[in-house]
């Protein structure tokens, strides 16, 4: 490892050499990802459940050291957790419909709370972490949020999504609105009050 340069640890980082764990519980293609689009699933397993890809191994051995050192995380970062809800929010939404008690509503706005968590870190000023652009419009077009009404609820794009902000046409319509404790993040991605 040491005649490695930061270049070849780089290098390393992007290629898709990192094989991808797939079981009958673990929604993914199998084959090989980059180390940044996978995690270690034993933390992550518990809190993201089919929203990520996981790699196989444990972060402890000699091989999960490794796979650390070249990109592999315990948990995803804010922007990882954005690139899984925009590319894989369709097999949640899959397990969900199917009924799965392993994901629930309750689960993936869970899952979206911890996205947005980092993005408005003072609800008073509203400061915001800017997510790159592309991820950002990624996010924004793609019907990975939810509205809810009851206990039904539906995938919805940014756009698409209304924002519950007038109690007297929420009372008289009933429609299907944004979750209430997501409406700084769907704001932020481009949803109407």
């Amino acid at each position: 490892a040491d005649e490695l340069s930061e270049e070849h640890w780089g290098r390393l980082g992007a290629a898709q050499i990192v094989p991808r764990r797939e079981t009958e519980t673990v929604f993914g293609s199998g084959g090989h990802a980059a180390p940044r689009d996978v995690v270690f699933a034993a933390t992550a397993w518990k809190v993201y459940n089919v929203l990520l890809d996981y790699c196989e191994g444990s972060p402890t051995s000699p091989a999960g050291k490794f796979l650390r050192r070249i990109g592999v995380e315990e948990m995803p970062s804010a922007e990882g957790l954005a690139a899984a809800i925009a590319s894989n929010h369709e097999r949640v939404f899959a397990r969900m419909r199917g009924g799965s008690t392993l994901i629930t509503p309750k689960d993936y706005i869970k899952m979206l709370k911890r996205l947005s968590a980092p993005l408005f870190s003072s609800r008073l000023l509203k400061k915001q972490h800017e997510l790159p652009a592309e991820l950002r419009k990624s996010l924004a077009s793609a019907p990975c949020l939810i509205e809810v009404k009851g206990e039904d609820w539906r995938p919805v794009a940014a756009a698409d999504c209304v924002i519950d902000d007038h109690e007297t046409f929420a009372q008289k319509f009933s429609p299907f609105v944004a979750p209430t404790e997501l409406k700084d993040l769907y704001h932020f991605l481009g949803a109407r009050s």
